[in-house]
């Protein structure tokens, strides 16, 4: 999914329905956001409450060896819309289970 300038965070769901304008809703999806170095310094706790699904944070490298902030987050059923859509790539592990059913 793409931010205001760049890409800044990625789902991975089963998606159950899409339409020719790539408006997608989907079910089981886990969101990884990467927060922009300005919201970072001005980000207090109350972030993390905002809507009913809440964000955890964790530590992760990246390709240099820095040390990132990442939140993640558990979504049951969401609707993306296609405008914010930059990349949709099929797991492999995913097709499978769906033939062999």
């Amino acid at each position: 999914l793409r931010g205001r300038n760049s890409v800044n965070s990625s789902i991975q769901a089963k998606i159950i329905a899409f339409d020719k304008h790539w408006n997608l809703l989907i079910r089981d999806g886990d969101e990884s956001f990467n927060p922009p170095m300005n919201m970072k310094r001005r980000t207090t706790k109350s972030i993390h409450a905002v809507g009913p699904y809440q964000y955890s944070e964790s530590q992760c490298e990246d390709r240099e060896g820095q040390t990132k902030t990442l939140w993640q987050r558990h979504l049951p059923c969401s609707l993306i819309r296609g405008d914010d859509i930059v990349l949709i790539s099929v797991s492999p592990q995913m097709s499978v289970k769906r033939f062999l059913r």
